[in-house]
C-alpha cells in the first residue's frame, strides 16, 4: 500500500492488517500502525493497560462486486467508499479515554476512483474530506 495521507510517523506500509470483514454493503480491511501492533503484542489490552499515545488505526471500505472470472463464487472488491481513522493521543482526548471517536473519515474524490480502478494509485491523492475531523 502506498502513502496516501501526509503526515508524521511510519507510512502505511509499515501498516498491518489486523481483521478483515464483509458485509451485504462492504469489505473492509483494519490497519494498524506500529505503535498499536507492538503494544498489543506486549499484551495490550487483555494486561489492563491501554493502547499508547500515537496509536492508530485504519479501516478501509470497498462496495463488493461479484467476481466474473473466479471458478467458483467470489465477493472481491470493487469501487473503494470511503476510509476512517482513528487515533489515541490521551492530551487531546481526555474526556473519551484518549480516543478520537469522531473517526475521520476520507471520501475518495472522483479521481482517486478512477486512479483505484486502474490500480495506480501513487502518492498524495486529493481526497474530500467528509464527516468530523
Amino acid at each position: 500500500m502506498r502513502r496516501l495521507i501526509a503526515g508524521p510517523g511510519p507510512a502505511p506500509a509499515d501498516w498491518q492488517a489486523v481483521a478483515v470483514s464483509q458485509t451485504e454493503d462492504a469489505i473492509a480491511v483494519i490497519l494498524a500502525a506500529p505503535v498499536m501492533i507492538d503494544a498489543y503484542r506486549s499484551g495490550v489490552p487483555a494486561n489492563g493497560k491501554p493502547f499508547p499515545d500515537g496509536s492508530k488505526i485504519a479501516k478501509i471500505h470497498w462496495k463488493p462486486k461479484k467476481s466474473a472470472e473466479a471458478p467458483t463464487p467470489t465477493t472481491m472488491p470493487d469501487t473503494l467508499r470511503d476510509v476512517d481513522f482513528i487515533v489515541r493521543d490521551s492530551k487531546r482526548f481526555p474526556e473519551t479515554s484518549g480516543w478520537d471517536t469522531r473517526r475521520s473519515t476520507v471520501t475518495p474524490s472522483p479521481a482517486l476512483h478512477a486512479l483505484w480502478q486502474r490500480r495506480q494509485v501513487r502518492g498524495r491523492v486529493p481526497c474530500d474530506r467528509g464527516g468530523e475531523g
